[in-house]
C-alpha cells in the first residue's frame, strides 16, 4: 500500500473486504463508458471493469478469481467477455 494513502485501503478494497454489495467503481468506470458513447467514442475497457467489477462486488462473481491476479483481469477484459 502507498504511503500517500495514509494506511488506507483503496475504495474497491474496502468495499469487498465490508461485502457491502455496492461500490463506487462501477459507477466511475460506466461514467467513462457512458460519456464516451455520448461523443462517438468507444471505451471498452471502462465498460469491461463496470460490469466485470460491478459483478465481484456483488458476489456473483469470486473476488479469488481476480485477488493478485492483474494478468488474469487483463486477459478476460481483451477478451471482450464481460
Amino acid at each position: 500500500m502507498s504511503k500517500g494513502r495514509g494506511g488506507k485501503h483503496p475504495s474497491l478494497h474496502a468495499d469487498l473486504l465490508a461485502n457491502k454489495g455496492y461500490s463506487e467503481v462501477s459507477y466511475l468506470n460506466g461514467t467513462v463508458h457512458r460519456h464516451a458513447k455520448a461523443l462517438g467514442l468507444a471505451a471498452p475497457v471502462n465498460n469491461g471493469l463496470a460490469n466485470l467489477l460491478g459483478e465481484i462486488v456483488e458476489g456473483n462473481i469470486s473476488w479469488d478469481l481476480y485477488r493478485h491476479n492483474p494478468d488474469r483481469l487483463a486477459d478476460r477484459l481483451l477478451s471482450g467477455d464481460f
